[in-house]
């Protein structure tokens, strides 16, 4: 989708269109980054997104995120370096300019999880239905944040996240600025932190 105001426009935009176009509410989709490429092999990927979906309480699944959102909302708090956990992390990403170029980012392993990274997700066109994709009005900002927000609002309605073993090259770190943090006060104020779910 090019040329959207946000994220959140943009996603909202293509999950209408393909449930007009007769998608199916266990159609599974895809929302990444444009600057992702997908390592794990074609047959695994495919088998393990599938193998997730097929469980009706899945409601987003990532390559990385956390059992415990922190009163902050940053899910990657207590992280320190690169490869060093603080216990409630989940999941793996390469980082780099090439595959060549890489740093791994290893947070833990695959498990149920509160949020996960918006970097990379999948779910069904039934539950991103179900949970809303609109930005909240109290939002300044259309670029950050909707994937916490989704993720909280699926948990809200029951669901579990999780994530999987699916390896994924991002070609940029992510981009903390100022829309942001204007972003991260009002989701702080939007749901009840912090979130934890059991490990599993």
């Amino acid at each position: 989708m090019v040329d959207k105001e946000s994220m959140f426009d943009a996603y909202d935009k293509e999950l209408e269109l393909i449930i007009d176009n007769g998608a199916n509410p266990d159609d599974i989709v895809i929302m990444c980054h444009d600057d992702v490429e997908i390592m794990s092999d074609p047959e695994m990927f495919i088998t393990v997104i599938r193998d997730a979906m097929k469980d009706k309480k899945v409601g987003i699944a990532g390559v990385a995120g956390t059992r415990k959102l922190p009163k902050s909302g940053i899910w990657w708090e207590g992280i320190t370096g690169q490869n060093t956990i603080h216990g409630k992390h989940s999941g793996t990403v390469f980082h780099g300019p090439s595959i060549y170029e890489t740093q791994t980012s290893y947070y833990g392993t695959p498990s149920n999880v509160v949020v996960v990274d918006g970097v990379f997700m999948v779910s069904t066109v039934g539950l991103l239905d179900k949970i809303d994709l609109k930005k909240p009005k109290t939002f300044s900002n259309g670029w950050h944040f909707y994937d916490l927000t989704y993720c909280l609002r699926a948990y809200e309605n029951g669901n579990n996240n999780k994530v999987i073993p699916i390896l994924i090259r991002h070609e940029s770190g992510g981009e903390v600025d100022m829309g942001w943090e204007m972003n991260r006060r009002k989701f702080v104020h939007l749901f009840r932190l912090p979130v934890e779910c059991p490990k599993a």
